[in-house]
């Protein structure tokens, strides 16, 4: 377990593996990603909050057990969400950016929470719950004048739209 702070500033192009002998890696400080693109972080066990800032071309992959992931956003677009199997929970704070959130198999559940609302916000989400399980889709906080719901070709897919923010899920 690393309870340390972890701070990537102003990279690009970094992977950091948090498997080591098949034994998964669990980080239980912060996790700060700051004008920085192309960052994947892959195989951790998150215990606090990932926060991204100002930064493009971000990939988290989870692991096969049951991933805790908390994300806040704030100015960062190409966020890449893998969960893997088991049964995750995902957590987002913010609503600016183009996020893609995959869950494997297994009961997943995406909060997404708009308490970080602005004005100039552009979001798309995609959700995809993954293979078999009891997926969710929880959207919490802000406050709307233009809501609409339309569903999909198929049962349980469908998108809201929030203020001309986009949120797909399937």
């Amino acid at each position: 377990i690393s309870d340390e702070e972890i701070i990537i500033q102003g990279l690009s192009d970094l992977r950091l593996l948090g498997s080591v002998n098949g034994k998964t890696t669990t980080l239980a400080g912060t996790i700060q990603i700051i004008g920085s693109q192309s960052i994947t972080l892959q195989n951790f066990l998150f215990v606090y909050t990932i926060a991204l800032e100002n930064s493009t071309d971000i990939t988290i992959i989870g692991t096969n057990q049951d991933d805790v992931i908390d994300l806040t956003l704030t100015g960062s677009n190409q966020v890449d969400i893998q969960a893997e199997d088991g049964d995750d929970n995902i957590t987002i704070h913010g609503d600016d950016g183009e996020i893609a959130v995959a869950g494997g198999a297994g009961d997943d559940t995406l909060n997404f929470d708009f308490i970080l609302k602005t004005v100039l916000s552009n979001l798309n989400l995609s959700y995809d719950g993954g293979a078999g399980g009891y997926d969710s889709l929880i959207i919490s906080g802000g406050s709307f004048a233009d809501e609409s719901y339309k569903s999909g070709p198929n049962y349980g897919d469908g998108e809201f739209e929030l203020d001309g923010r986009l949120i797909r899920f399937t």
